[in-house]
């Protein structure tokens, strides 16, 4: 390698002070030596800026994640679950439907509601508005839609105890519908107007 490759490849590489080929001699260059210098501060400069600018971005990620939090707080958060079932009571079987309703479904109900299962029932009144609309509401009132699935065997089980049977419990059903129409059944949720706790 010739004394000039070397001289140049010291001059590429060197830091400061900075040396360059004046008239085939090596000697020291101040501008070169400060550009040098320069350079090097403008890097900390630089990387301390992206430093700052990582450390605001990390903290209004924060800010708005908080923030999102705080909105998706719902204002209501649901409550227990309601089996409703229309029934479209016959002309002239009120009485007959209502002496049902006091004694074979009430102690049904009360029943359920011993042993855990139900929480509550009601019997709503209504006027229909046309001869085929309900006038009846039954509700009865469960935990939740899960322990409801999970107690229809345990349910059956105390239906059968009262009632005396499979073929018992068909030949109340088949009576009743001589006097009451089951226009359908729905479940509903009851909304708490309030956030979750």
């Amino acid at each position: 390698m010739s004394g000039d490759t070397r001289r140049d490849k010291f001059t590429q590489y060197s830091a400061a002070p900075h040396f360059v080929d004046v008239g085939g001699a090596l000697g020291y260059s101040p501008a070169k030596s400060q550009q040098c210098g320069h350079v090097f501060l403008t890097k900390g400069k630089t990387m301390r800026k992206q430093r700052l600018l990582g450390i605001g971005l990390a903290v209004c990620l924060l800010l708005l994640g908080a923030s999102v939090y705080a909105q998706m707080v719902r204002p209501t958060h649901p409550g227990t679950v309601w089996e409703l079932s229309f029934i479209h009571v016959k002309p002239g079987m009120d009485t007959a439907y209502q002496k049902y309703l006091a004694t074979d479904w009430k102690k049904e109900q009360e029943a359920l509601k011993g042993a855990g299962i139900i929480l509550s029932y009601k019997v709503i009144e209504a006027e229909a508005h046309t001869p085929n609309d309900w006038d009846l509401m039954l509700m009865v009132e469960y935990k939740d839609l899960a322990s409801q699935e999970a107690n229809e065997d345990k349910a059956d089980e105390i239906l059968q105890k009262l009632f005396g049977g499979d073929e018992k419990v068909m030949q109340g059903y088949k009576e009743r519908s001589e006097i009451r129409e089951v226009l359908g059944t729905r479940q509903a949720r009851e909304i708490i107007l309030e956030p979750r706790k």
